[in-house]
């Protein structure tokens, strides 16, 4: 029995890597809008590659969504036809990075899908979280301003400090006053109300001894015991 070369190994494990580059398996999902959601692609040039904004509307509002995916350029593209979305992605690994926040370009296939999902369910029913606040003295007020803004509401938190905080809620985030200690904050965008969420609690984050802070009624939180002596 004959033993191979260095080389002649090297070129059976190319062989096998351009065969394995060549056969790519394309999966493909696909889902209907519903009647009161209408959907269009709106075409545009960005550094020279074609990048498309999916614009979302609904009886709540509107949404867009850029990618440069809604053009056949590669193996992971989307097609979108008259009430109708297709994805079609290779089943390899994706090495595509999250979504960029700061110029909100979505490159990889199976996020824009969930993009597009949770934007269907943004402007048809709106995504909601409710804060509740635990402590003696932590309590919220809620006010309307009369200077044209992103949003005229003002949110007044007294947390125990010698000064009341005071949020502006971005554009797009409508926030209710249920109880003096349970806030509802709304919205189309699910990252924007998480993010909205996150900012509030910010401000008096939930001690893990005495549970004293502002809560996520969505969250169980523990407390830890103290240590005896």
């Amino acid at each position: 029995m004959s033993i191979p070369n260095k080389n002649e190994l090297l070129n059976k494990i190319d062989s096998k890597r351009s065969e394995r580059n060549v056969k790519v398996k394309l999966k493909r999902k696909e889902f209907v809008l519903d009647s009161n959601v209408e959907a269009k692609l709106i075409s545009s040039s960005l550094d020279n590659s074609v990048l498309n904004t999916f614009c979302i509307e609904g009886i709540l509002g509107k949404l867009n969504i850029k990618s440069n995916l809604f053009s056949k350029t590669g193996n992971d593209y989307i097609e979108f036809e008259d009430k109708k979305i297709i994805l079609h992605t290779s089943k390899e690994k994706s090495r595509f990075n999250a979504p960029n926040k700061k110029s909100g370009i979505v490159e990889n296939p199976k996020s824009i899908c969930t993009e597009i999902q949770n934007g269907i369910s943004g402007v048809s029913f709106g995504f909601h979280k409710k804060l509740s606040f635990k402590g003696i003295g932590l309590k919220a007020i809620l006010t309307e301003s009369s200077v044209k803004s992103n949003s005229n509401q003002i949110l007044e938190l007294k947390l125990g400090q010698n000064h009341p905080i005071l949020y502006h809620p971005p554009e797009g985030i409508k926030i209710f006053l249920l109880k003096p200690t349970l806030l509802c904050i709304f919205g189309i965008n699910k990252q924007q109300v998480g993010q909205a969420v996150s900012d509030i609690q910010r401000f008096k984050k939930p001690e893990v001894y005495t549970g004293k802070g502002i809560h996520r009624t969505d969250q169980l939180s523990r407390l830890k015991e103290r240590k005896k002596k």
